[in-house]
């Protein structure tokens, strides 16, 4: 957080720079009135996409109990008030460690006044004043931790001889030569008076946002796999990583892509309602459905099982592997039509089947002279396995679990299943099931239509 504050005290002291510091610290008082010194918090999506209009506040909506030692949510507290005060201080204050300050890491609440003092000439104070925000202050680790427990003369007498200053909010409080209940006190007051000057916000976002250049901010948070389904039916928002490796989500490179002025065009042009409307209106065009981004666009789980967004593209597409982490790691990996095979059971069976990054299978138990689904590992007899080759086709055949010499496979020979030479089955002793063609919405539909048709005929199990 503290590389925001360098962004907004650099461009601050620049003169041709005045939109961008108005909105940043538009959005710097939303995070710190509407969120964490509010009465009634605000989302942060509300602030940082919605609420980009000026801003009228008033200091009863704050709690100011939130600025208390123990009740201080987050640090950016402290340096919006540092900045406050920079910009309060700059040019009028003659130490020139004020003008040329900069923000580094602080992650450290000090207080002045200390709390366990390792002098006992230093009085104990009434923990009302001893966690005021008035005693307060945010430095580094390293020095809160060295002289924590020293009296402010001593913080004083180390910290003023400083090249530069952790904080001006502590640079304000060694301006006095004693620091007491009443120092504190006034200090406080000063502080909630100078937040209190600084609570409306003038920003207004100039020109109208597009709807496109909205969802596109909007979706990347509520629900990035919707919006890159979206982005897909314009083009290949993909971008490539190293060797075989592609990643899904990477907005900024998306936001450069002619594909996303297709997406804004497409917007303008048409006004759909929602995002979801985009996608209605393109998985049904044939040149998507001729495309390798139709199981994409069409099936959410698809994308979903990227959960970092990367997939594998080999043999030029013919195999796709969908990685559920961002390590090339195939053991974890899942083959593009064996998880479309799963979820297209799953939603017109209510059929629980199995994927991985070699194939589609379905448990198969035998009972009664009888062929049946299962989801039992134990009882599993028979695994019906159906892969794509990688090659324009679609294979298949029948993993043994089971003794040679069982029923569960002697039966398979009346079904018309020969043993192949790696000791699995295969329906007239042919794997293939279907051959592959340049459309994926008909490869599905043939592909699961071969499946249920060889469980019917080649198991007499039948699906409803």
């Amino acid at each position: 957080m503290h590389r925001f504050w360098g962004v907004l005290l650099n461009f601050s002291k620049k003169s041709d720079s005045k939109d961008y510091i108005s909105y940043l610290e538009h959005i710097a008082k939303s995070f710190v009135f509407d969120r964490y010194l509010a009465k009634q918090p605000s989302e942060y999506f509300a602030m940082i996409y919605e609420n980009l209009n000026p801003i009228k506040r008033k200091i009863d909506n704050l709690d100011l109990n939130k600025l208390r030692y123990g009740s201080i949510e987050n640090n950016l507290v402290f340096n919006f008030l540092d900045y406050l005060l920079w910009i309060h201080l700059k040019g009028t204050e003659k130490d020139s460690r004020v003008n040329s300050f900069e923000y580094t890491f602080r992650s450290s609440v000090e207080h002045y006044y200390p709390q366990t003092p390792s002098n006992n000439d230093v009085d104990v104070i009434d923990d009302s004043f001893l966690h005021s925000f008035g005693n307060l202050c945010l430095i580094s680790h390293e020095k809160n931790s060295r002289l924590n427990n020293h009296s402010p003369v001593a913080k004083k007498d180390h910290y003023g001889k400083s090249a530069t200053l952790d904080s001006l909010k502590q640079f304000l409080m060694m301006k006095n030569n004693h620091w007491n209940t009443d120092e504190i006190e006034r200090h406080d007051k000063a502080m909630i008076d100078l937040f209190s000057a600084n609570l409306n916000s003038d920003f207004k976002l100039n020109g109208e946002i597009s709807t496109a250049q909205k969802w596109f901010k909007e979706f990347q948070i509520k629900d990035k796999v919707l919006l890159v389904r979206v982005l897909l039916c314009f083009g290949d928002v993909s971008k490539h990583i190293n060797g075989d490796k592609f990643y899904l989500f990477d907005f900024d490179f998306i936001r450069g892509h002619e594909t996303f002025q297709k997406f804004e065009q497409y917007v303008n042009e048409k006004s759909p309602k929602n995002l979801s409307d985009i996608i209605k209106a393109f998985s049904n065009s044939v040149s998507i459905k001729k495309d390798w981004r139709y199981f994409f666009i069409k099936y959410p789980d698809v994308i979903q099982y990227c959960k970092e967004g990367n997939f594998l593209w080999q043999e030029e597409g013919g195999i796709i592997y969908l990685l559920e982490s961002e390590k090339n790691t195939l053991c974890k990996a899942k083959e593009i039509y064996s998880k479309v095979f799963q979820d297209y059971f799953r939603d017109n069976f209510k059929i629980e089947t199995y994927s991985n990054n070699e194939c589609f299978f379905m448990r198969i138990d035998f009972d009664n002279d009888e062929y049946f689904l299962t989801t039992n590992y134990d009882e599993t007899k028979l695994n019906l396995c159906v892969w794509n080759n990688g090659e324009n086709s679609i294979e298949h055949c029948l993993e043994i679990n089971v003794n040679g010499n069982t029923k569960a496979v002697k039966f398979l020979e009346e079904f018309k299943w020969e043993k192949n030479n790696e000791g699995h089955f295969e329906r007239f002793g042919n794997s293939k099931l279907i051959t592959l063609g340049d459309n994926y919405e008909e490869n599905l539909l043939n592909a699961t239509d071969a499946i249920i048709k060889l469980l019917k005929n080649g198991l007499r199990i039948k699906l409803t």
